[in-house]
C-alpha cells in the first residue's frame, strides 16, 4: 500500500488548479500557434507576387511587439511565471528612415520574431501531442468502461 506522502506527491497534478491552468494555456497555444503560422504561410505562399508580398511582411514587424507582449503578459498570468520585458530603444528627435533603420537593426525586433516563430511550430507540435494523448486517454478509459459494460451484459445473458 502506498503511503500517504507517495499518494499526495502522485495525485498533487489532479488537485491542484495550476494543473488545469497550464493545460488550458498549452490548448490555447495551439490555437495562437495556427494563428502565427497562417499569416505568414499566407503571404508567402499564397503566390502573391514580391513586389505586394514583401511591403505586407514590413507591415507585419511592428506587430511583433505586441504579439511578444501579449506572450509575456499570457505567460505571467496562466503560467505565473515572470518574463523581463524586451524594450526596444526610441528616439522621437530623428527622421523615419533612420527610424526605420533602428527598428530594424533592434535585436529586440528579432528575438520577438525567433519567439513568435518557435511558439508556432514548436506549440503548435506540443499542443498536437498533448491533445493526441489526451483523446488516446479518453478512448482507453470509455473503451473499457463500455468493454466492461458489455461483458457484464453477456455474462447476465449466459448466466440465465
Amino acid at each position: 500500500m502506498l503511503s500517504s506522502k507517495l499518494t499526495a506527491i502522485i495525485f498533487r497534478p489532479v488537485s491542484d488548479r495550476q494543473s488545469y491552468i497550464n493545460l488550458l494555456y498549452l490548448f490555447m497555444t495551439i490555437l495562437l500557434g495556427i494563428a502565427y503560422l497562417a499569416f505568414p504561410f499566407v503571404l508567402f505562399f499564397s503566390g502573391m507576387p514580391i513586389e505586394i508580398g514583401a511591403p505586407l511582411a514590413l507591415l507585419v514587424l511592428p506587430i511583433l511587439p505586441a504579439i511578444a507582449i501579449f506572450e509575456r503578459l499570457m505567460i505571467r498570468v496562466w503560467l505565473k511565471l515572470d518574463i523581463p520585458a524586451l524594450t526596444p530603444v526610441r528616439d522621437k528627435r530623428i527622421g523615419l528612415w533612420k527610424r526605420f533603420r533602428t527598428f530594424m537593426d533592434s535585436g529586440v525586433i528579432w528575438k520577438n520574431l525567433a519567439y513568435v516563430l518557435v511558439k508556432a511550430i514548436f506549440g503548435t507540435l506540443i499542443s498536437g501531442i498533448a491533445l493526441l494523448i489526451f483523446i488516446t486517454s479518453f478512448i482507453l478509459f470509455f473503451g473499457a468502461l463500455a468493454y466492461a459494460i458489455t461483458m457484464g451484459m453477456d455474462l447476465l445473458l449466459h448466466i440465465h
